[in-house]
Order: structure tokens, then sequence, then C-alpha cells
């Protein structure tokens, strides 16, 4: 009897870390995705600001 009990108890511990590695697994991938679409929008920022300084060097060679 103590012993079944130690077997369902060890079989709920084994069921409890596979759902818990599945669900670390799935957080990862999912900062991963995260990293990279922050990596991206980083990337579209420093373009635009690039643009924009161009855009106002322009505007002030027109000025002059």
């Amino acid at each position: 009897s103590e012993k079944e009990e130690l077997e369902k108890k060890n079989q709920e511990i084994l069921r409890e870390h596979k759902y818990l590695l599945e669900k670390v697994n799935k957080l990862e991938i999912e900062l991963k995705t995260k990293r990279e679409l922050e990596k991206k929008f980083n990337k579209d920022i420093d373009e635009l600001n690039q643009e924009t300084q161009s855009l106002v060097e322009e505007i002030e060679k027109w000025q002059m």
C-alpha cells in the first residue's frame, strides 16, 4: 500500500515535470520570437532615423 502510494506520487511528479518542461520550452520559443521581433523593430527604427536625418539634411540644403 505504501509502495503503491509512492509509485502514484512518483507518476504524478513525472507528469508534472513533463508538463513544466513543455511549458518552459514553449516559453523559450515565445521569448525567442519576441526577441527577433524586437530586433527587427529596432532595425526598422534605425532605418527610419537615418532616413529622417537625410531628409533634414536635404531640407537644410534647400533652405540655404
